[in-house]
């Protein structure tokens, strides 16, 4: 009896450290594709949905499956998850099930606790130690790859947009701009660019130190981005000088925004530690199809309207 129950015992052994192996090669396999993949994440929710997909393929008799993110409070919101099955490409938003069983994974990212991962079965006793050692691997490993990808998307967003505003740098706006003039004939996109220069930022950083001269872009910034919505793209090329493509907008209601954004603006008085000041900006348009069908084109002729405005007040 008791050498039947060592057979037993050493067939059990066995396939548990076989699939103790395999669930590790997946493991692996899965980093290594994330890896590759890194540079082609945009978001924390893509790079979590990725891995959430990857890893499902490693636990066997998973129902719903989640990313919490905890912030400096120890508060946490859900970033990925919900209910899965074989037919579904994507989650439900809410798991409705009974949950019998749960793995969860902690993610620690530079000694503090920034994820959770959690795994759930309607099945009572899905997890075995095995599953634990490979979930011990992924809280060990993933942090490590998450670096990498936070690496990454500090670098991206620094080259991406402007540290002051949060607007978009002048090549990326620029790229932008190439996009929708390169399809604009096949999508038949109106498009019309704005080119807004800020009056006597020179002057203002003299006066009041260069710290006012920010709270003076800033200002212009937000009066800019008060058209909102999606048809709007917004940029700082320059110093004092902000770029907007207008995506499917007639130039009526353009030429109503900036006119009544330049006289609000005009009026608005910008406080910095005491110190009150207002300023003002020009501004000139051009629109694709009309006044050009290059990018070049249309800067130029945008430059030369605004170069016009700073004229017609004297400046």
């Amino acid at each position: 009896m008791q050498g039947i129950i060592g057979v037993i015992q050493d067939i059990t052994e066995q396939y548990e450290n076989e699939r103790k192996l395999q669930m590790l090669y997946k493991v692996k396999d899965a980093f290594l594709s994330i890896n590759t993949s890194i540079l082609g994440f945009t978001s924390e929710k893509d790079f979590f949905r990725d891995i959430q997909t990857k890893l499902l393929e490693v636990f066997d008799d998973i129902d719903c499956a989640s990313v919490h993110r905890v912030d400096d409070k120890g508060e946490m919101s859900l970033l990925v998850g919900g209910a899965y099955s074989q037919e579904q490409e994507e989650p439900d938003v809410t798991c409705q099930k009974e949950i019998q069983s749960r793995l969860t994974i902690p993610l620690e990212v530079n000694g503090r606790l920034r994820f959770i991962i959690s795994y759930e079965s309607c099945m009572k006793d899905t997890f075995t130690e095995v599953d634990r050692l490979i979930a011990d691997y992924i809280r060990e490993e993933l942090p490590i790859i998450y670096r990498v990808y936070e690496l990454h998307h500090k670098t991206v967003n620094m080259s991406r947009y402007d540290g002051l505003t949060d607007l978009f740098n002048r090549k990326p706006f620029e790229r932008l701009m190439d996009s929708h003039i390169d399809y604009a004939d096949v999508t038949k996109e109106r498009i019309i660019v704005a080119l807004v220069d800020l009056d006597d930022l020179k002057g203002i950083n003299d006066r009041y130190g260069h710290l006012a001269g920010d709270a003076y872009i800033l200002a212009v910034r937000d009066v800019l981005q008060t058209f909102g919505g999606k048809k709007v793209t917004i940029g700082r090329l320059d110093g004092d000088e902000f770029a907007m493509m207008f995506s499917n907008v007639e130039m009526e209601q353009v030429m109503a925004f900036l006119e009544e954004s330049q006289k609000k603006f005009a009026g608005q008085d910008i406080v910095y530690e005491g110190d009150v000041f207002r300023g003002s900006f020009c501004y000139g348009v051009a629109e694709y199809g009309v006044d050009g069908d290059k990018k070049s084109r249309l800067m130029r002729v945008a430059d030369q309207r605004l170069y016009d405005n700073k004229l017609a007040k004297g400046l």
